[in-house]
């Protein structure tokens, strides 16, 4: 299946969807750079959206069951400098003075 520019819209697209379909689609979101908290969100709608079409027959297996959520980004917190650090202990020195 080419890559989609349209929606699907007949069941016989949907058959198409299979596990390979949707790990090439992720793949192709996070080489766009795409965040990993939106990869996550699209990553859940599509779990909803395979199990709906899996139980409903449009597909005959939950597809999206298989796809694992990506790791969340963590942050390095910001710090004061040694310096900045130094200023407010000499100004807590000065007013306890």
């Amino acid at each position: 299946m080419k890559a989609r520019k349209k929606t699907l819209t007949t069941l016989e697209e949907f058959k198409e969807i299979n596990l390979e379909v949707l790990r090439r689609w992720l793949g192709d979101m996070y080489k766009r750079g795409i965040s990993n908290t939106t990869l996550s969100r699209r990553i859940v709608a599509i779990r909803s959206f395979t199990h709906f079409a899996w139980t409903a027959g449009w597909i005959d297996k939950d597809y999206g069951a298989a796809l694992d959520l990506p790791k969340p980004e963590k942050y390095l917190p910001e710090y004061l400098a040694e310096d900045d650090t130094k200023k407010i202990f000499e100004k807590l020195y000065e007013d306890l003075s």
